[in-house]
């Protein structure tokens, strides 16, 4: 039997410009009669069609020849096989190094990555093919249970708050050493997400990660959270200020770990574990300095978009800077979000993500040509859909924000683009709304109408987009800056008479 790149799902939904590539050949297939048994074709047919569901048209392309590597290797190194499911991946690595090394194939390599120029290893393809078999059996296999070390969230049975735009599959709690802290860990976290932001979960479990490794190096024998004590908490803060080095600040790490340690206290009936920190063990907060774009620099940046991304991230990077919006609630406006006010005008429904807020704002005949070229786009190549900007791989989802950073990274490194100061554009859309509110600033406008263009229920935050704007302050201190001329005017006037009688 083959499995042709027609019959998979990555081929339908593909438009048709990918279609007529002229590197995909359509009736080429991935043949399963290469492999040993029925068992193995059947295992491989399950994982062949769940790839073709996830992975692009050109990637299924590169995964064709790394399955047939794998058909050839399995063959030669591994033929007495009769189930993947039942072979331990220590045992499947090994004999698949030992095959490359044999027919003259590197295990490893250095890569340089196209969007941040930095190198890497890179394991050989097969390799990594072989991970990502083993790792979606396991994970089947288990069923993203509680009982699990890796919760599939979509697979768990509650309603979780998520961020459409970064899409988070699974939550692994394998960082955790400790099976005691580790088990203590899964019961807080099962509350935190009915209760909590899946993104704010997933930054609990990166705090708890990085406490728990350093337990694990300086106090190995504790496997419990219920018997921290005071001296082992302030010895973890002396390391995260003097010794640490995987974050400029620590702050937030600590609140979170905090927050888990308190519901701890609930959960394990242990309410020491409340009083463990203080209110100033989280350290000074670092001072808010907002930065925005220079005209000149958001002009060179759009310059590069536009020639350098794809046109529909391109229209949606214009969106964005032109409603002055978050990047989550423009990439999540969808085609019933636009509309006709009463009154006949264009209108756009903006839903923010983060506080599950709505407002309006109204529209510019640039704004609305761009959004209706949006939608016209994904209508052409994905059919009707709900958002206007859509996840290739899944057009049911909206555009994913990882590939606006990546799309934005290559284009930075590619065009040398640099500030004015010289330095290399850093990859930040939230500066494109900074510079939106510092141009209201600077229009004069009132507190009140800014905080309404750009979303914000108060107006505390709008202090640090004025001083941003050197035409603001330049306004805000002409006062100040005119009497000390005058009176150095007047020194210099008199040190000037003073010259004149001496001589």
């Amino acid at each position: 039997m083959i499995i042709k790149i027609r019959d998979l799902d990555c081929y339908k939904n593909a438009s048709q410009k990918q279609r007529e590539h002229k590197l995909v050949r359509p009736d080429r297939g991935f043949d399963l009669s290469k492999l040993g048994n029925e068992v193995i074709q059947a295992e491989m047919e399950e994982f062949i069609r769940h790839r073709g569901q996830i992975l692009s048209l050109s990637s299924i392309r590169t995964e064709l020849g790394n399955y047939n590597q794998f058909c050839r290797a399995m063959k030669e190194a591994f033929p007495e096989m009769d189930s993947i499911k039942n072979v331990a991946y220590e045992e499947l690595e090994r004999r698949c190094r030992k095959w490359l090394m044999k027919k003259g194939y590197r295990y490893s390599r250095m890569r340089k990555r196209t969007d941040s120029e930095r190198e890497s290893r890179a394991v050989a393809p097969l390799i990594a093919y072989i991970r990502v078999l083993y790792e979606y059996f396991h994970m089947n296999e288990d069923g993203g249970g509680y009982d699990c070390d890796i919760w599939i969230i979509d697979q768990l049975g509650i309603t979780i708050d998520f961020n459409p735009v970064h899409r988070i599959k699974s939550i692994s709690f394998k960082r955790i050493e400790q099976l005691g802290i580790r088990n203590e860990i899964k019961q807080i976290m099962r509350l935190h997400l009915r209760e909590k932001a899946l993104g704010t979960v997933c930054a609990e479990m990166t705090a708890v990660g990085r406490f728990t490794e350093w337990l694990a190096e300086n106090h190995p024998e504790i496997d419990s959270l219920a018997v921290l004590n005071r001296f082992i908490i302030e010895e973890y803060l002396l390391h995260t200020n003097m010794e640490a080095t995987g974050r400029k600040d620590y702050s937030r790490d600590i609140s979170h770990l905090k927050s888990v340690l308190r519901s701890a206290s609930m959960i394990l009936d242990v309410p020491v574990l409340d009083n463990l920190f203080l209110g100033s063990d989280s350290g000074r907060t670092p001072e808010t300095v907002y930065r925005s774009y220079s005209d000149e620099e958001i002009r060179r940046l759009n310059n590069a978009i536009i020639a350098g991304v794809e046109e529909q991230m391109a229209r949606a990077l214009l969106v964005h800077q032109l409603l002055g919006t978050r990047i989550s609630e423009t990439l999540t406006i969808k085609r019933s979000d636009i509309r006709k006010s009463a009154r006949g005008t264009d209108m756009v429904n903006i839903y923010q993500v983060k506080t599950h807020k709505s407002y309006s704002k109204i529209l510019s005949p640039d704004v609305k040509s761009l959004l209706m070229k949006s939608i016209e786009y994904t209508s052409d190549r994905f059919g009707d859909r709900e958002y206007v900007f859509v996840n290739d791989r899944n057009p049911e989802e909206p555009m994913q924000y990882r590939r606006v950073q990546y799309a934005l990274n290559r284009i930075i490194i590619k065009n040398d683009l640099r500030d004015d100061q010289g330095e290399r554009f850093t990859v930040g859309t939230h500066l494109m709304r900074h510079t939106y509110a510092r141009k209201l600033t600077e229009l004069h406008i009132d507190d009140m109408t800014i905080a309404k263009l750009i979303g914000q229920s108060g107006t505390a935050s709008l202090k640090y987009y004025r001083k941003m704007s050197p035409q603001t302050l330049y306004q805000e201190t002409k006062d100040v800056l005119d009497q000390v001329n005058s009176e150095i005017a007047n020194i210099l006037e008199e040190w000037d008479g003073k010259r004149r009688e001496d001589i």
